[in-house]
């Protein structure tokens, strides 16, 4: 079931002309937060975007996508967020950065900052972070670590790197 990784607009576009999703949003405020994908350490995509909706009132994330061809509303989830933060929104307009040059934008980044490392599996987020819609990239490295790279979603340039090790030295 691995596949090069899709651009995002296309599951938005068809998770929302979906019965399932249009009668979800009748009894919700739902404003687009995220769209995931699993992907391994060569960018193939292991599932399709998984895309995610905010509602304001019961500040949960519900998130939908696309099973063997059809949709499916995933239970929401309590938002893992400190109390005072607000989920971002996403506007799927600002994603102008293609996912061919995300992809290729990333490779560069992770040979620039992680050249030691062997990366393994990860996934692939767009997100809008601190009022900039990002392409959100993030893996686990042989050696435990978390290494993550995201890049701005309208432009390409490098909005952050980091790592972060998982096992207490």
């Amino acid at each position: 079931n691995m596949h090069n990784l899709t651009a995002p607009v296309e599951p938005f576009e068809k998770i929302t002309q979906s019965d399932i999703y249009k009668q979800w949003q009748q009894h919700h405020q739902g404003k687009l937060s995220h769209l995931f994908c699993s992907i391994t350490a060569d960018f193939q995509a292991k599932g399709n975007w998984e895309v995610g909706f905010f509602d304001q009132e019961t500040g949960k994330i519900t998130v939908f996508t696309d099973v063997d061809g059809h949709f499916v509303e995933k239970p929401a989830d309590d938002v893992f967020k400190q109390p005072t933060s607000k989920v971002e929104t996403l506007d799927i307009e600002t994603v102008k950065f293609s996912v061919k040059d995300a992809v290729n934008g990333c490779k560069d980044k992770l040979k620039e900052f992680f050249s030691s490392e062997q990366i393994g599996d990860g996934f692939a987020i767009i997100q809008t972070y601190q009022n900039t819609p990002v392409w959100n990239f993030s893996f686990i490295t042989k050696t435990l670590k978390f290494i993550n790279v995201k890049l701005n979603a309208t432009t390409g340039e490098l909005v952050d790197h980091q790592e972060i090790s998982l096992v207490k030295k």
